[in-house]
């Protein structure tokens, strides 16, 4: 998982759903295209995240990218590769998205395994300097 990915994931995971607007000022504007809301639209498609769009079984990478960034574009009709919507608000700010069970349990597992990793350093550093204060005790 990338890093915009994960802050994205930690985010929801904090406050348990965000619109779309607060989630599109997190990702990057690399291309400004749709191909910037591809984070958001894998988190979704993997089950981490959830949004109220269409039967889940046909929703790919691509058509999710494609419908949030249509509607982050403001008033009018706008199509983007497959997809045409006709936006009468701003609908970025209506459209919510939120953490799914997998997603809170996919954060609480990486808090556990850097826990442990923190865990780990602190007793090998621990386990290092007992070894040295014996070793100049005795020998």
């Amino acid at each position: 998982m990338n890093k915009e990915s994960l802050h994205l994931l930690k985010l929801l995971s904090k406050e348990r759903e965000i619109t779309l607007s607060q989630a599109g000022s997190l990702l990057a504007c690399s291309f400004n295209d749709y191909r910037d809301y591809f984070p958001l639209a894998a988190l979704c498609t993997l089950g981490l995240a959830k949004t109220d769009v269409g039967p889940p079984d046909i929703i790919t990478d691509k058509f999710l990218a494609s419908y949030f960034y249509a509607h982050t574009l403001g008033i009018g009709t706008h199509q983007v590769n497959n997809y045409t919507t006709t936006n009468r608000s701003e609908c970025s700010k209506k459209i919510s998205i939120h953490i799914t069970a997998l997603g809170d349990s996919y954060i609480s597992d990486k808090k556990i395994a850097l826990r442990e990793k923190y865990v780990a350093f602190l007793l090998g550093i621990i386990s290092t300097v007992i070894a040295l204060w014996v070793k100049s005790k005795w020998f």
